[in-house]
């Protein structure tokens, strides 16, 4: 779908976000700090330090273990585009808000259908974020990660920075045909969507 027309945004995108991604790609240093650029975070990368508390006391009372292993790994690594982040008590390193967020949908995921996921597919992906906790902390054989066209290219971009344990692919909606998936994702990008396009993700991925 045509990422200019209006009909095909999400409610989150008023042409700010794509144009601000654009600006990014062109950039070393805008890439260096994409994390903290406004028109970014409208959309992304804008979590509270009160809401990343609230993810860090969830993650505290599940026995998962998935917290230290985040702790020793995407927690710390976690540098490229220069995110904002707080100090928390009893953490000596201060930690992004918007990253404890993937860790805890993570522990979600591995609660709801333990850490095998197999082959997965995640409906708007950001900067990839999610999709490179997911990778630190479960077992995903491969990743098919749809966005728009400049979107993927920051995807690309990102999660080249680290090497992953599974594979990550993206892709666009328009170039998909149905296949089977162990397990698809959205952290809120399919609830933002236009219903046309809802669609067209149910009858291609979805299902």
């Amino acid at each position: 779908f045509a990422a200019s027309s209006p009909d095909s945004r999400s409610d989150s995108d008023n042409g700010e976000y794509l144009a601000g991604v654009r600006r990014i790609l062109n950039s070393q240093h805008k890439f260096d700090n994409f994390k903290r650029a406004p028109s970014y975070n409208r959309v992304l990368e804008h979590v509270s330090r009160d809401h990343g508390q609230d993810y860090l006391k969830i993650l505290e009372r599940r026995s998962d273990g998935l917290l230290q292993i985040a702790q020793k790994g995407v927690l710390i690594e976690d540098k490229i585009g220069n995110p904002r982040k707080f100090t928390y008590a009893g953490y000596p390193e201060p930690l992004s808000p918007t990253t404890l967020r993937y860790v805890k949908v993570a522990s979600d995921l591995n609660m709801l259908f333990g850490s095998e996921l197999g082959h997965t597919a995640e409906i708007g992906c950001g900067y990839g974020g999610q999709a490179l906790v997911n990778d630190r902390l479960l077992n995903v054989k491969s990743a098919l990660l749809f966005d728009l066209p400049d979107v993927n290219r920051l995807v690309n971009r990102y999660l080249n920075c680290f090497v992953l344990e599974g594979a990550a692919l993206t892709t666009c909606l328009n170039y998909e045909m149905p296949r089977d998936y162990d397990l698809v994702v959205s952290n809120y990008a399919f609830s933002e969507l236009p219903k046309a396009v809802q669609l067209s993700y149910l009858d291609k991925v979805l299902t």
